[in-house]
């Protein structure tokens, strides 16, 4: 899903719907996220997936939002 594709409004109950489903299913979320930290420092496929796919998404997509 593009974020650009998507107005403000319909971007914020997607991240509150997303935000919600990892709150009801901490254990997943917290083994996720926990082999990921573990990755991050054993592989560098790992950082790039984190810097590139994770964080600049994200990024791009609140300044997407926040420029509109």
């Amino acid at each position: 899903m593009d974020c650009r594709d998507n107005d403000s409004k319909e971007f914020l109950e997607k991240g509150i719907e997303n935000f919600m489903q990892h709150i009801d299913d901490p254990i997943n979320i917290k083994t996720t996220w926990w082999i990921m930290y573990i990755e991050l420092f054993h592989h560098p496929i790992a950082q790039d997936i984190y810097r590139n796919e994770i964080m600049r998404r994200t990024v791009d997509c609140l300044g997407l939002f926040l420029r509109s």
